[in-house]
């Protein structure tokens, strides 16, 4: 893929497990890297739940070929964090990534 495609600044962050100050089990993200990535909107909903209004958001996230990338990682991109859902190695030549993603709450 021409570098041009890649055009937004992400960051690609793996679990981390704490304990707190009750030495309970916490989740924390650690920045494994940034790099720049196609990031394609897929799909987006709302719906109701609870009297509320949510929405969800699928994405694309498109970057050069990386193996330590795995399906319990998230993408920061701004202000969005996505959850990866799946990761594909493109036509299985070791070129590029596409990681599915959906958009999720932010939780530190």
């Amino acid at each position: 893929m021409p570098a041009g495609r890649y055009r937004h600044w992400v960051t690609i962050q793996e679990p981390e497990f704490e304990k707190d100050d009750s030495h309970a089990p916490m989740k924390t993200w650690k920045d494994v890297d940034s790099v720049f990535a196609s990031v394609r909107p897929i799909r987006g909903r709302e719906y109701y739940a609870a009297k509320s209004v949510n929405s969800e958001v699928e994405v694309t996230i498109r970057l050069r070929y990386r193996s330590d990338v795995r399906n319990d990682w998230r993408i920061v991109h701004g202000d969005d964090t996505y959850v990866i859902l799946a990761v594909m190695n493109m036509q299985g030549r070791g070129r590029e990534l596409e990681l599915m993603c959906k958009e999720v709450e932010h939780d530190g």
